[in-house]
């Protein structure tokens, strides 16, 4: 049996602003169209002999003549359905999301830096503009940002959030990076070298605590898609490759040593791979 089915989609969205600097409430509104056949295909039966099958079943020792069995329709079902849902977002839709948050370890706030909404860009001192990803070197609570998925850049800021500097810039030179949404991880190693994921170059770009460019390598061409980079404590730096699905290790000074995994929902299996971290007894989590 052989079965198809054909779907159309057509519909939109309206978007209502509820506050000045964000909307909130969405409607979507369409209709979709479903059809389902399924069938038997021609078949044919050729001629032949079946005279081998005589001493047991003398019946059937004779010739079997050539038919032709036309296609067969077993079902079919057209389905017209309106699509409407309306959401209503209470946090925001990220796209104003121009600051970062400190908390304790209780979950109490304690500091902001920037304001929702704020940016004015990649020369911006106050304010972030959708950072992609931040690392805190424990030894002086220096903050480095990843702030990349619109601007291109790494902002160092002090333990009380004042802006220190930043590095960066459109291409892909060193101490650049690839456009919007491609500055997207970061991590510290014990020597304060800051690795770098410039994702849309296909590299790891790694630098001093000053922004002074060090070093590089490629993580190879499509389909890979560094996500997510993390330095253990025994020296390895572990990189969610998300165009794979692998987990890849890597010495600090660029040499691959294995990999694991691959796309599924099964154990062992990955999927959009977005937080990873080790414990004590060097067991990996990822998220």
């Amino acid at each position: 049996m052989v079965s198809v089915l054909i779907a159309a989609y057509l519909g939109t969205t309206i978007t209502a602003a509820i506050r000045s600097e964000e909307a909130h409430l969405r409607g979507k509104f369409g209709a979709r169209y479903d059809r389902y056949r399924g069938w038997l295909p021609e078949q044919q039966q050729l001629a032949g002999s079946i005279a081998e099958w005589a001493p047991l079943f003398p019946a059937l020792a004779s010739r079997v003549t050539a038919k032709t069995f036309p296609e067969r329709t077993l079902f079919t079902w057209n389905v017209f359905a309106p699509r409407i849902g309306v959401t209503y977002d209470l946090g925001g839709n990220g796209k104003t999301d121009h600051h970062l948050l400190k908390f304790t370890k209780q979950g109490k706030f304690v500091m902001q830096i920037g304001r929702k909404g704020a940016s004015t860009g990649n020369n911006d001192t106050q304010n972030v503009k959708q950072a992609a990803d931040t690392f805190v070197y424990a030894k002086t609570n220096e903050l480095f940002v990843a702030d990349g998925y619109v601007n291109t850049r790494v902002v160092k800021f002090d333990k009380n959030g004042k802006y220190l500097f930043e590095w960066g810039g459109v291409g892909n030179g060193p101490g650049q990076f690839a456009a919007q949404g491609q500055v997207h991880s970061i991590a510290i190693d014990a020597r304060r070298r800051i690795y770098v994921g410039d994702r849309g170059n296909r590299r790891v770009q790694v630098f001093d605590e000053n922004g002074k460019f060090l070093d590089q390598w490629s993580f190879g061409g499509a389909p890979s898609d560094i996500h997510l980079f993390l330095i253990s404590s025994d020296g390895y730096l572990w990189v969610a490759d998300r165009g794979t699905s692998k987990i890849l290790k890597y010495s600090l000074d660029g040499t691959l040593l294995y990999s694991w995994g691959t796309w599924g929902t099964f154990p062992g299996g990955f999927w959009g791979v977005h937080g990873m971290s080790v414990d004590q007894e060097g067991n990996f989590y990822v998220a």
